[in-house]
């Protein structure tokens, strides 16, 4: 009853943060170089995963604030791409990482745990300032869409099965368990999709 998909592949406790700079990049049209800081508050609970240090393995990218803000930042998305040994040496998500700072903000801690809420401002080098107040998106009481999960996970169905098998195995989904009772058709894909 408490299963989830994530949105971003990063702790769950970092999804609220990220759905907020991400939403405030775009809503703003924000560029990442005009931004002097990036303020977040949350529950103390956070604080351990904003420890500002470089990181030098994918695995602390995925646990860390700052990196996975600073990603977000650079690239305008957060996917394995941007955890990757490649993202961790990127001098401009580094930069950008140094300019995250996190405090605790008493009416969340107050809330913890039994509602996890984020606020993140963006303050621009010109003195504007956006603010964001987030949850996780998706999660046990708000799962996503088939159309949400399906942005996520399309990219790397394809680059392992490719376009066709990746389209057959999404009209299988839409079609549901009801339209191939005998699973004919999703071990059919399975085949074809190990066997590539």
């Amino acid at each position: 009853s408490q299963t989830y998909f994530k949105a971003y592949p990063c702790c769950r406790w970092l999804q609220a943060p990220v759905k907020g700079v991400l939403a405030l990049m775009r809503e703003h049209a924000i560029d990442a170089r005009d931004l002097s800081n990036v303020c977040v508050r949350g529950p103390r609970f956070l604080a351990m995963y904003a420890h500002g240090e470089p990181c030098v393995r994918p695995i602390q990218g995925k646990y860390s604030l700052t990196h996975c803000l600073g990603a977000a930042l650079a690239r305008g998305v957060l996917g394995e791409s941007e955890l990757d040994a490649s993202a961790l040496a990127d001098p401009l998500i580094r930069e950008l990482s140094q300019r995250v700072e996190f405090g605790v903000d008493a009416g969340l801690e107050a809330r913890f745990p039994a509602r996890f809420e984020t606020v993140v401002e963006l303050r621009l080098r010109d003195g504007r300032r956006f603010e964001s107040r987030d949850v996780p998106p998706w999660g046990p009481d708000a799962p996503p869409s088939l159309d949400e999960l399906a942005t996520k996970f399309l990219p790397i169905m394809r680059s392992a099965c490719g376009e066709a098998i990746t389209q057959a195995w999404l009209a299988w989904f839409r079609g549901g368990f009801a339209a191939d009772p005998g699973l004919d058709q999703f071990f059919g894909l399975l085949r074809r999709s190990v066997l590539r």
